[in-house]
């Protein structure tokens, strides 16, 4: 239990000093207070926190596999699973100590809301069994949820199609209790990226704004980063030896493995500027196209380097359907990204059914569910107050 207990702690340890934690806490907190404010629109003594529970699963659904994303996704990007499942330690206790450092974490979090039962004994009389037990249920639910998470984790190097996959199957999971029937759950590395480019494919499916490119060079691997073509730009990683002799094949340049500045990663790391200047004439010389066809050839990672209606354009992303037409009730037709994940028996909509509603469209509605009349809504609009 030690060795457990060591995982668990160190797990806990890299938590609290991440900032992502933080923010799922936060996300948490937020929602959850927003149900229980529901809860207390009905008379005091008749006050509840069913809404806070029924809630608070729905935002496990989401924020759950962002906690258990990276606990063996990052081991596997960085390299480390290998060293980490032959150490001294067993696997079990490695799954085992990173499961409960995301328990804890998670009860925690809950654990804050315990105020809210603080507020209702104050005001009102309510019954402690259904409340505890619905917390209970709640660490229950979130624990199922984490070790979805942690499943996921395991298939796959990247974190962000470890959180997909692992919400798509929760999804898939309320489904089957609701119809009895299960379903495939799909996504894709592609649609997973192209899922995270937020803002920047809004500025491009909606308003046809194409975004400038920043640059991209690895810190310490060299060559891994961006070139030039006679066309545009690559991403060439060609970092460690076996990857720099097939790239210098490809370029026909026999010369640079003998050239000492040059001879060890750590060398061209040192010299990286020498060597990137020396690259870049002879990227420079053919097509994206050209290189990134003979370097998938020769096995040397490449790919290129899309302005945002080039990604679009991309033949698997149409093919994948990643952009839905949405009609908007100002923009009028326009496009928007779907979900990254896929439900076989749920598959999502050619056109998204509804928009962002402006701001103040669900005003009148919203007063009038809160028990105000037609005339009350007009005069609070003529008097300035809405």
């Amino acid at each position: 239990m030690r060795t457990v207990q060591a995982v668990a702690w160190k797990e806990i340890q890299i938590y609290f000093s991440s900032p992502t934690a933080y923010i799922v806490a936060m996300i948490f907190l937020a929602l959850a207070s927003f149900f229980f404010v529901r809860d207390l629109s009905n008379p005091f003594p008749q006050a509840s926190m069913s809404s806070f529970f029924q809630g608070a699963t729905i935002i496990l659904i989401l924020l759950a596999p962002t906690l258990t994303m990276r606990l063996l996704a990052e081991e596997q990007k960085l390299g480390t699973i290998e060293l980490l499942l032959t150490s001294p330690v067993r696997d079990w206790e490695v799954v085992v100590g990173k499961y409960l450092a995301s328990l804890v974490f998670l009860i925690g979090t809950i654990s804050l809301t315990v105020y809210y039962v603080l507020l209702l004994a104050i005001f009102a009389d309510p019954d402690p069994g259904p409340i505890w037990a619905g917390y209970l249920g709640l660490i229950l639910y979130g624990g199922a949820a984490l070790s979805i998470g942690l499943l996921t984790s395991t298939l796959t190097s990247n974190q962000i199609v470890a959180a997909v996959v692992a919400m798509g199957i929760l999804l898939a999971l309320i489904d089957r209790d609701r119809s009895g029937e299960g379903q495939w759950v799909h996504t894709s590395l592609l649609e997973a990226q192209v899922s995270m480019l937020d803002f920047q494919a809004a500025r491009w499916l909606i308003d046809g704004e194409v975004p400038p490119q920043a640059g991209n060079n690895h810190p310490t691997g060299i060559p891994m980063g961006v070139y030039p073509t006679s066309d545009g730009e690559i991403n060439i990683a060609a970092a460690g030896e076996t990857l720099w002799r097939r790239f210098l094949g490809v370029i026909v340049a026999p010369e640079l493995a003998e050239d000492s500045r040059f001879a060890t990663d750590k060398d061209r790391s040192t010299n990286r500027d020498e060597l990137n200047a020396i690259l870049e004439k002879i990227t420079a010389k053919k097509t994206s196209a050209e290189w990134i066809s003979s370097m998938n050839e020769a096995g040397v990672p490449c790919g290129p380097i899309y302005r945002i209606d080039e990604t679009f354009a991309d033949p698997q992303v149409r093919h994948l359907g990643i952009a839905r037409e949405m009609e908007h009730d100002v923009l009028g037709s326009v496009r928007v990204v779907g979900q990254a994940v896929n439900l076989s028996r749920q598959s999502q909509p050619n056109r998204m059914r509804r928009s962002t509603p402006e701001k103040g469209s669900d005003t009148d509605d919203v007063l009038l569910r809160l028990g105000l009349d037609t005339n009350q809504i007009i005069q609070l609009r003529d008097e300035g107050v809405i």
